[in-house]
């Protein structure tokens, strides 16, 4: 099978090797052929093309022989003199037939083919690597017709990406382009709008500026219609408000209780303060209280004073399971709210701070603050000088505020009994209420006028409508106990008593799974998760949580997830005093847990997973993935979970779960960048593995350590781990993960400038792979092991590798692999002095590892892509680079971030 590229370098590949193609001459007869494949070529177009309009007498002979060695390159085998299968002699020239070869221009015709779309088109942009046939110095009119072809395409690229509103995944593609062509005044102007669109209008101008003066100097003409009305444009553009202050209007608030009531006094005293521009207003009070719902409610009522939106955040203070949300997390969900682009949220709390004070400066938001922990964790989120209000809730008394930011301070008490009934009243509908005042007081006060009890039993009461609240008051009387859990003495019956009734109203087995819910690790969970630990199907399951959710014991959140409260989950965990039962249901959701981690591995790596949990119990649901999207989503939206269940393995002495998470995690705790995350959970599994004297799941445990550490910057500590994971892999008889480990350490060595040495680990699991046939893993391999080669200036040999580890990810469906192995290719031709090429793969792995979802591996290759341009001579292209970057990398330990830092403060440009 051969592959032939004639989008940049001309290269040609047989099973994956690149082949040397001999001379100049001999290369431009193939580039030519391949420009014209499927078509003749005359043999004087040949001669013309080796030697103009003087050839020499044996020209004719010299171009024969040439062809001939290529057809003997192409077939080793065949015989002298004899015809190719792949370049035909015809009358007057030559034929290059494609066949089953695969020809990068054919494949970019195919996919840029009239009425194809933006995906398409821009798959078929990322197959050019350089000018047609680069380095051969070529001006053949073919030649530059099919460089021609590339800006046709990148125009029209241009075209939808600004209908689709996506100017940023069109960007790099675009600026390759118009560097080609410098006087191609319709690529200049789409690409001016397109940079307008991406919040670019300075650069935009720029380009104008110096296209207009291009244009004078060179050729003594002025912009024509298209580039002057795209000049017009993004002076609109720059007219209106910025993307930054563009007139976006947040709405995050929850919804507000239809019945909420009581509180009247306090409500009025509230509203007045917010209304009128008190900046600062903090509530606390104890659990259940009713403090959310307050600030809930009076941020809707006051909401129209705030014409440019309001802002909602749940900092999770105080919940048993999740930890604290850090102020960076919770400022870049309020910046991109308020119409910040993504790629100009700076990293780094303190600099988004600013910037959100920035942003805020001249506008009137209303935000909420929920459930905070401390002043610490809140002062990062105020707004600064401005007409901005910030309303905060925590269960502490948060003095601080009031010191350093003039708050003003409300404890939330238990509403007096006037207030509950009203409360009560409002929820269960005032003709109700007043049939029995009696009883409606009676109930309020068994619900220890606790705002949380009264919503559970309202919501119990309105399922039975007929049901006399005398016959409501009546049961919760019946139910007597302590709720040891909490210490409010006053209230821990009342409460117990409110929380039994509700269960003893529940079907069997909505109870069962109320009680086993209890023993999740983490505050929300997943339908699948539910499922798994009631051992129940998920339809079931879901008719279950249902009326959970209808009585007031759990609640329903975005993605199809239930949360229960701390007070209902301590209520709960009594009630679980089967031991056998509570052991089985932990198990199941360990092993829901690790199996469904092992499907994201494997959707992410494309392979099996090399370490799996124990087989799944009974009634374990597993949640599958079709695409990495959905694999690399449900780990986002269950990272503290997955760490809450690793730590709940480790405590439990199953190490191999703990191990299991670990590894199969991997990959994704690399791609997006979450390395403390990473190194924590192998630490975690590690001692858990040493504590059992687990010897596999030590070593899987110490490569996976290994891995977070490298990406830390520890080399050290990761080549520590690697050796001895390699040892125990080598005592187990695991050759094929002595091979991954041989992949590892070679990458760590070279990191500390090992160069040999890491050339022989590389060398040495390029053998095992291949001895083993473990096709899957050699790409990564020779990847690595080029980067080895590079070090050493050995380029040719890295650059075969890392093109026949491209074909390898190509034929594979592998986005990630390849973008990984454009982003080594850079590298290569940066080092080896070919800096132009180098910029256009960093430019395709950029594209390819967007498209992948690969977080990480983006923003690190976009860093050493602004080092290329930088080093080119083109800094202000660097700066934008490194600027959008840097976001996208919170793990601020990083030596590639820091550098990069480091880099934009000497241009005079500070970053957090």
């Amino acid at each position: 099978m051969l592959h032939f590229q004639l989008l940049g370098p001309l290269r040609v590949a047989r099973q994956g090797t690149e082949l040397s193609l001999g001379p100049r001459q001999q290369r431009l007869i193939l580039a030519l052929l391949l420009a014209r494949a499927g078509q003749v070529v005359l043999a004087g177009e040949l001669t013309a093309l080796l030697w103009g309009d003087d050839p020499p007498a044996s020209a004719a002979n010299v171009v024969h022989r040439y062809v001939g060695a290529l057809r003997r390159l192409f077939e080793p085998e065949l015989p002298t003199r004899a015809g190719g299968r792949w370049i035909t002699s015809e009358p007057g020239g030559y034929r290059l037939h494609p066949g089953d070869a695969t020809v990068d221009l054919l494949a970019f015709r195919e996919l840029s083919k009239p009425g194809a779309g933006l995906d398409a088109l821009l798959a078929a942009l990322a197959l050019w690597h350089g000018r047609c046939a680069a380095g051969l110095e070529a001006t053949h009119p073919v030649f530059v017709a099919v460089d021609r072809e590339h800006a046709v395409v990148a125009a029209e690229a241009a075209r939808l990406a600004l209908e689709d509103h996506r100017p940023a995944d069109v960007l790099p593609a675009l600026h390759q382009a118009a560097t080609w062509e410098p006087l191609n005044e319709t690529l200049h102007a789409r690409l001016m709008l397109v940079l307008a669109a991406d919040g670019r209008q300075a650069e935009a101008i720029g380009l104008y500026q110096q296209l207009r003066q291009r244009l004078d100097v060179e050729l003594g003409v002025h912009p024509g219609a298209d580039l002057e009305n795209a000049y017009r444009e993004v002076l609109r553009a720059v007219e209106r408000p910025p993307a930054v202050s563009a007139l976006v209007r947040p709405a995050q608030l929850p919804s507000d209780l239809p019945g909420f009531g009581g509180r009247d006094a306090l409500l009025r005293e509230l509203t007045e303060l917010v209304r009128t521009g008190h900046r600062t207003v903090a509530i606390d009070g104890m659990p259940g209280v009713g403090k959310t719902s307050l600030a809930v409610h009076l941020a809707h009522g006051s909401a129209a004073a705030f014409p440019d939106g309001v802002l909602f955040a749940d900092l999770h203070g105080f919940d048993p399971a999740v930890a604290p949300s850090g102020a960076a997390e919770v400022l870049q969900g309020f910046l991109e709210a308020l119409g910040v682009p993504l790629s100009r949220i700076p990293a780094g709390t303190d600099a988004r701070a600013g910037q959100f004070r920035s942003v805020l400066a001249d506008r009137r938001v209303l935000i909420v603050l929920d459930n905070a922990h401390d002043v610490t964790q809140v002062r990062p989120l105020l707004p600064g000088e401005g007409a901005s209000t910030v309303v905060v809730t925590s269960r502490r008394r948060l003095t601080g505020l009031a010191t350093g930011a003039g708050a003003r301070l409300f404890t939330l008490d238990v509403p007096d009994a006037q207030e509950a009934r009203a409360l009560l009243a409002a929820r269960l509908g005032d003709h109700r209420a007043a049939a029995e005042p009696a009883a409606l007081e009676e109930v309020a006060e068994r619900c220890g006028r606790l705002p949380l009890a009264l919503a559970i039993v309202a919501a119990r009461a309105g399922m039975a409508p007929h049901w006399p609240l005398s016959a409501i008051a009546a049961e919760l009387r019946d139910t007597r106990a302590i709720l040891d859990a909490f210490s409010d003495d006053d209230l821990t019956e009342d409460l117990r008593a409110v929380f039994s009734w509700s269960h003893r109203m529940l079907s069997p087995a909505a109870a069962r799974l109320f009680r086993l819910l209890a023993l999740h690790p983490g505050p929300e969970l997943s339908v699948a998760a539910a499922a798994s630990l009631a051992a129940e199907s998920t339809a079931l399951t879901r008719t279950l949580l249902s009326e959970l959710a209808r009585i007031g014991l759990a609640a329903r959140v975005p993605e199809d997830r239930y949360k229960m409260h701390d007070l209902v989950r301590a209520y709960a965990l009594e009630l679980l005093d089967d031991a056998l039962e509570r052991e089985a249901a932990v198990a199941r959701i360990l092993s829901h847990y690790t199996w469904t981690a092992a499907a994201v591995d494997a959707v992410l790596l494309r392979r099996p997973p090399s370490y799996l949990p124990e087989p799944a119990p009974p009634g374990v649901a597993v949640t599958a993935f079709a695409e990495t999207r959905d694999a690399l989503a449900w780990c986002v939206t269950h990272r503290d979970v997955l760490r809450a269940v690793t730590h709940q393995a480790a405590d439990r002495k199953d190490a191999r779960a703990a191990c299991v998470l670990a590894v199969c995690l991997s990959a994704f705790y690399q791609r997006q960048g979450w390395w403390n995350d990473w190194a924590d959970v192998s630490r975690t599994a590690l001692a858990a593995a040493t504590v059992t004297g687990d010897v596999e799941a030590s070593a899987f445990a110490e490569r996976s350590l290994a891995g977070a550490y490298n990406f830390l910057g520890d080399h050290d500590s990761a080549l520590r781990h690697l050796v001895s994971a390699d040892g125990h892999f080598a005592k187990l008889g695991r050759a094929d993960e002595r091979a991954r480990v041989l992949i590892n350490i070679g990458s760590v060595r070279r990191h500390l400038g090992a160069y040999e040495q890491s050339l022989v680990a590389h060398l040495e699991a390029l053998t095992l792979i291949r001895d083993l046939g473990r096709t899957d893993l050699e790409p990564a391999a020779m990847g690595q092991t080029a980067l080895a080669h590079v070090e050493l200036g050995h380029y040719a040999d890295a650059l075969a590798l890392l093109r026949a580890a491209e074909t390898m990810f190509r034929d594979r469906g592998d986005v990630n692999g390849q973008g990984i192995i454009d982003w080594n290719l850079g590298w290569t031709y940066r080092r080896s002095g070919d800096p132009l090429t180098a910029i256009d793969h960093y430019a395709h792995a950029v594209t390819k590892l967007r498209q992948a979802g690969s977080r990480a591996n983006l923003a690190l290759c976009l860093i050493e892509y602004g080092d290329a341009l930088d080093a080119a001579g083109r800094t202000e292209s660097a700066i934008e680079v490194w600027l959008e970057a840097l976001p996208d990398l919170t793990d601020l330990e990083s030596p590639a971030v820091l550098k990069a830092r480091i880099r934009l403060g000497e241009l005079g440009i500070p970053r957090a």
